[in-house]
């Protein structure tokens, strides 16, 4: 029986239609779950993200399908911003005394003062950035709880950066989700959103140098 659940959450960006059939306005629930688990509990890493929104986006845009993609962005974004705030909260309220404790091994006590320095200077954009990138998205929040990172200006940041990572993939899935040329090249487009907004800052600092 865990077998099949963990192959139905792992598959779940190609089932999704018969799930949402089934299960109607409770699917909104279950998506809701889906994207607070991966961003907010670091060992749900292996949950969909990327390719279940842009699923999701696509679905949502059939009339023969009950999903509404405005109640898909809100429940999706609320529960990437929750997540995110559980991650950083566990991280910042129990983080040191998880990493003395070694069960992180890959975590060192000696880069926790690394973790602060890093989130004073640059810590917003790491927030922001973080929601495109999997795995990472789902550590990200805990070594900023951990590197003590002001709590208003991370939820701050938190919050750009689900509206942007929800809304983006959604939207692209809901407009242009059944191109063969976005399904073939969704990692390409993923990372050219994730560092679009960027793109006239560097040009700003390069012409400046």
């Amino acid at each position: 029986m865990l077998d099949t659940l963990k192959d139905i959450l792992l598959h779940l960006d190609t089932s999704l239609s018969l799930i949402v059939a089934q299960m109607g306005f409770w699917a909104y629930l279950l998506l809701f779950l889906i994207v607070f688990s991966e961003t907010g509990i670091i060992f749900m890493t292996f949950l969909p993200g990327d390719t279940l929104l842009l699923a999701i986006g696509a679905l949502s845009a059939k009339s023969s399908v009950s999903l509404n993609i405005f109640w898909v962005n809100v429940f999706l974004v609320s529960g990437a911003i929750l997540g995110n705030m559980l991650s950083y909260y566990i991280g910042n309220r129990y983080g040191r005394r998880i990493i003395r404790s070694g069960k992180m091994p890959f975590v060192k006590p000696e880069n926790i003062s690394a973790a602060e320095q890093f989130y004073q200077k640059h810590g917003g954009m790491a927030v922001i950035l973080c929601r495109f990138f999997p795995i990472v998205r789902s550590f990200v929040p805990f070594i900023a709880g951990i590197g003590k990172m002001d709590r208003a200006k991370y939820f701050y940041f938190s919050v750009i950066g689900a509206i942007l990572w929800i809304s983006s993939l959604t939207l692209l899935g809901y407009f242009f989700g059944d191109l063969p040329f976005v399904k073939n090249n969704i990692g390409y487009i993923i990372l050219f959103i994730a560092l679009f907004p960027f793109i006239p800052i560097l040009f700003s600092k390069l012409k400046r140098k």
